[in-house]
């Protein structure tokens, strides 16, 4: 599992050149993945091709700072921008030229990313008459002919586009299915698939456990119906970033790569937030920082009691390092920071280390064997608390009370889909199951 922090807003557009370099490069030396989004050429009121030459030419700038940042095992991410249309800056009627500017966006961009999101309309938080399920068929439909066109016209795309899947209404998981279907997307020579629709669920629905479990079941079965084992299976997961999110991926690619040992294949997971970001420039002054020594998990209270070794391990530089320290030093007795971007390195090695830790430790507790051992969850329930209360004595910063319920509830639900994996594998009943959770999900809306 992969963190691919989202380079957005003020942080791509920061004036001084070198500081982009200093604090990029430090970034992508932690986490090896960015994302940037042509938002920012198809927002405003009057977009067109012409805006959207404007980011697309921003997105190889970045790019262009080459192997000072972009080192050989970095990879860049692009998303659609389609978030625009969801918030409704983007008026009904120029929808069929977002996608169009997309689909340009794709081809001039093609020998800059490494990887792109498919552009997906799911639900329209304004124009309530885009909310039906005949128009965000017909919407999604037009974007994803229109992008196998410029893919089959660019093959090079092929290995880089990501299938993005919307599934937490009913109404828009089977939107999903009838596209996936309409256009023989398993026949198709491309392994990718992305999971949406996941940014703000929390707060609508007040759900505890992570609701992606089922369309990772989907994607993986996909995949191996496809028969496509010459390549990986890439999943990525847009906009989470919660511990307990991230633990439960830890365990689903671990499990998806033992499934996948039979066919000489393997499974990556990826996943993307701007929390990592946005949480730096809100709290630096109060920042917890998490450093992985030996295996085990150290924290310290504040980036001013973070160690200068441990400093010099996140910037990699010693006169970076030094002039970050000297003004950690001076945190206490200013009121103002020029600019609190070059602490967000320390945030992201801090949220990358616990990632590490929660891969070893599925690993140290042998967790998927466990997993498989027991043919109902209710033997394997003891096993699941009595391992989160032991954690959470020897970890109490990571495995949290709060934490408690979310955990045993994933693991519940991940029970669930693997005795399918493991007893049917039939779509009918993994249908089943994904109807079950998206009635446990409970959006309180759904398309007309």
């Amino acid at each position: 599992m992969k963190h691919v922090f989202v380079l957005s807003g003020n942080f791509v557009r920061v004036k001084n050149t070198f500081d982009i370099i200093i604090i990029l490069k430090s970034i992508l030396d932690i986490c090896n993945n960015g994302l940037v989004s042509i938002i920012d050429g198809l927002r405003q009121k009057n977009f067109g091709f012409d805006t959207a030459n404007k980011i697309v030419n921003v997105i190889k700038d970045i790019k262009s700072l080459g192997k000072i940042v972009w080192g050989q095992n970095n990879k860049l991410f692009v998303d659609s921008g389609g978030y625009s249309i969801i918030k409704g800056d983007v008026y009904p009627g120029d929808i069929y030229k977002f996608i169009s500017c997309y689909c340009q966006s794709l081809v001039q961009l093609k020998d800059t990313y490494d990887y792109i999101f498919s552009l997906d309309i799911p639900i329209s938080l304004k124009y309530s008459q885009l909310n039906t399920k005949e128009k965000i068929y017909e919407l999604n439909y037009k974007s994803i002919k229109e992008t196998i066109d410029v893919i089959d016209k660019y093959p090079i795309i092929n290995d880089k586009l990501y299938f993005v899947w919307q599934f937490k209404l009913k109404s828009q998981y089977e939107i999903w299915k009838k596209i996936y279907d309409d256009f023989n997307l398993n026949d198709r020579d491309f392994t990718n698939r992305a999971v949406g629709g996941l940014v703000g669920l929390r707060d609508v629905t007040q759900i505890i456990f992570s609701p992606f479990t089922g369309m990772c079941f989907r994607i993986l079965n996909d995949y191996i119906k496809s028969e496509k084992f010459h390549k990986p299976l890439r999943i990525h997961i847009l906009g989470i970033y919660s511990k307990s999110d991230r633990l439960l991926l830890s365990i689903v690619e671990k499990l998806f790569n033992k499934y996948l040992k039979e066919y000489n294949t393997e499974c990556y997971i990826t996943y993307d937030s701007i929390n990592y970001g946005l949480s730096t420039l809100l709290k630096f002054r109060n920042l917890e920082v998490f450093d992985l020594v030996d295996n085990n998990i150290i924290k310290y209270d504040s980036i001013q009691t973070t160690p200068y070794n441990t400093l010099k391990r996140i910037y990699n530089n010693d006169s970076v390092c030094d002039c970050i320290m000297t003004e950690i030093n001076n945190l206490e007795s200013i009121d103002r920071v020029d600019s609190a971007i070059k602490y967000i390195p320390i945030n992201v090695f801090s949220n990358i280390n616990i990632d590490n830790f929660f891969m070893n430790m599925v690993d140290a507790y042998d967790l998927i064997n466990e997993l498989s051992k027991y043919k109902s969850y209710s033997q394997f329930r003891p096993f699941v608390v009595n391992l989160y209360h032991h954690l959470s004595s020897k970890y109490p910063d990571i495995f949290t009370s709060n934490m408690l319920n979310a955990f045993v509830e994933n693991i519940k639900i991940l029970h669930a889909f693997h005795n399918w994996y493991v007893n049917d594998k039939t779509y009918q009943k993994l249908d089943d199951l994904n109807y079950q959770m998206i009635k446990k999900i409970n959006f309180p809306f759904d398309l007309t």
